[in-house]
């Protein structure tokens, strides 16, 4: 199966993990795609923010799925 690449416009579901443990999952709309693959995003409870890719989220001991909302 082909991962999901978010384009702007799209309503996404972020969830963030370290090991075992959520961090935070998160709703909102992709505003833009960045070079490296990171995602600007706007929250639907709060700012917009760079959402980093996995490879840079991996040196924390995190990773993340971005997950399409069913329209």
């Amino acid at each position: 199966m082909t991962p999901y690449t978010p384009t702007a416009g799209d309503r996404i579901t972020i969830r963030r993990t370290a090991g075992p443990r959520v961090v935070f999952t998160k709703t909102g709309l992709v505003l833009g795609v960045h070079r490296d693959g990171g995602i600007h995003f706007q929250d639907d409870s709060g700012p917009r923010v760079h959402v980093a890719t996995n490879a840079q989220l991996a040196p924390l001991g995190q990773s993340q799925t971005i997950s399409p909302l069913a329209v």
